[in-house]
C-alpha cells in the first residue's frame, strides 16, 4: 500500500478544516462586534430619549425612613438648693452721656452806614428782644465790628431803647482812628420785656462809617 497518497489526503483536509476554523473565528468576531455596536447603539438611545437614569442622579432613590417611638424615660426626682447667682465677669460700668447746654446765644441786629455826628440811628439795624425768656442770664455784651475808611476819626456806637426811650446802659463802645474794629461792651444794664433795640452811630468827623456788623451777646450761667 502507498502511505504517500494517504498522507496528501490528510494533510488537504486538514488543510481545509484548518481555513474553515479561521473563517467560524473571523465570523464569531464579526458577531461579537456587531452585537457590542448593537448594545452600545441601544444604550445611548434610550439614554437620549431619557428612558435610562443618570449616573448622579439619585433623586428618584428614596432612602428608607426610619420611625422610632421614643420610649417615656423616668428620671429620679432630685431635691435642689437654690443658691445665689454668682456673677460671671465684672463688667465696665456704663458710660453716661450728659447733653451738652448751650450757654451762649447770639442775636444779630443786622450792619449799615452812618456819617452824623450826632446820635442817629442806623437804617434798619434793629430788633425786638425780650431778655426775661433767657433762664440763669449771667452776662448779656453788645458787639460790633466797624470800617473807617478815612482812619482818622473817632467813632462810637450804642444800643437804643425805642420803647422806653433811653440808652441800654454800658452799651456804647468807640473806636480809635482804625481802618477796622471789632469792639464788645461791659456787661448791659437791661429791662426785661419784649423791648425794640435800636443801633446808633455817632461820628467825629462825619466821614463815611460801616457798620459790618452787630450782634448781642447772652451768656447763661
Amino acid at each position: 500500500m502507498d502511505i504517500e497518497p494517504v498522507q496528501q489526503s490528510l494533510f488537504t483536509k486538514l488543510q481545509r478544516h484548518e481555513k474553515w476554523a479561521a473563517v467560524m473565528v473571523s465570523l464569531e468576531g464579526i458577531l461579537t462586534l456587531l452585537l457590542l455596536a448593537n448594545i452600545i447603539y441601544l444604550n445611548i438611545y434610550l439614554f437620549n430619549r431619557g428612558l435610562l437614569p443618570k449616573p448622579s442622579d439619585t433623586s428618584h432613590v428614596q432612602s428608607p425612613v426610619v420611625s422610632i417611638t421614643p420610649s417615656p424615660i423616668t428620671q429620679p426626682t432630685r431635691q435642689t438648693t437654690l443658691s445665689p447667682a454668682t456673677p460671671s465677669k465684672t463688667q465696665p460700668p456704663a458710660q453716661t452721656f450728659v447733653p451738652r447746654t448751650v450757654k451762649d446765644y447770639y442775636i444779630s441786629l443786622g450792619s449799615g452806614a452812618s456819617d452824623a455826628n450826632t446820635w442817629t440811628d442806623v437804617p434798619g439795624v434793629q430788633a425786638v428782644i425780650d431778655f426775661g425768656q433767657y433762664p440763669h442770664v449771667k452776662e448779656i455784651h453788645f458787639e460790633i465790628s466797624l470800617y473807617i475808611p478815612t482812619a482818622n476819626e473817632w467813632v462810637s456806637v450804642r444800643l437804643y431803647n425805642e420803647t422806653d426811650k433811653h440808652p441800654v446802659w454800658n452799651s456804647q463802645v468807640t473806636t480809635d482812628p482804625a481802618t477796622t474794629a471789632y469792639l464788645t461792651s461791659p456787661a448791659l444794664s437791661y429791662d426785661t420785656g419784649a423791648k425794640l433795640y435800636q443801633v446808633q452811630m455817632e461820628t467825629q468827623l462825619q466821614a463815611p462809617t460801616t457798620l459790618v456788623q452787630s450782634r448781642i451777646h447772652i451768656i447763661l450761667q
